[in-house]
């Protein structure tokens, strides 16, 4: 399949598999940042270039011997997590040690901070602040929406040429959110209610 595409599409598919963000893969492949978008969203209608994207797709569960299924898994733990699980009984957040291995995996960095007091002998180590950030929520949403095909970049072009450009099929990933019983962030929210907007 890879011989029947020219060089900048070849190098969009595999820019695409990295995230399934059309616009960016399309940018990093060497498409205008101008019209990227739409770039991407005629690409992915072209039956030769989804057919390599699958190829890779296919090639790299192969390699890594990951499944889509264990993708969305992670993606899944990534949107799902308790905040309980960081803390003790008194509120106090729990050594790294103690925090259950699926909560540590939603952990994106943590920043430990020293508190110093000034006493008549000097300053005196008084504690410590430590912050947990944890990944983008609306991104991993985001993410798993992609491959579940409830997130899409879809192109309609109208008789007078004027192009409607649709990223969330919103009334799916929103049934599909209350199926398996999570909430969508409002980011995601506001942005079906734009998209909404946009196509009436």
């Amino acid at each position: 399949m890879r011989k029947r595409l020219l060089d900048q599409q070849i190098r969009f598919c595999q820019e695409y598999i990295i995230d399934l963000n059309g616009k960016q893969a399309a940018i990093r492949a060497g498409y205008s940042p101008l019209s990227a978008e739409v770039q991407a969203s005629q690409l992915l209608s072209q039956t030769k270039v989804r057919a390599y994207v699958q190829e890779l797709f296919d090639d790299r569960a192969c390699r890594t011997m990951t499944t889509a299924d264990k993708v969305i898994a992670e993606l899944y733990h990534l949107i799902n997590f308790d905040p309980h699980d960081y803390y003790d009984e008194r509120g106090a957040l729990k050594s790294i040690h103690d925090i259950p291995k699926d909560a540590r995996r939603v952990i994106a960095s943590i920043e430990t901070r020293e508190e110093y007091s000034d006493t008549p002998d000097g300053r005196v180590l008084t504690g410590y602040v430590k912050k947990l950030k944890f990944w983008d929520k609306p991104k991993n949403l985001e993410t798993l929406a992609r491959h579940l095909k409830l997130l899409t970049d879809k192109v309609d072009v109208n008789v007078d040429g004027n192009i409607a450009i649709t990223h969330l099929n919103g009334d799916a990933l929103i049934s599909e959110a209350k199926r398996v019983g999570i909430s969508l962030p409002a980011e995601i929210e506001r942005r079906i209610d734009a998209d909404r907007v946009n196509a009436n």
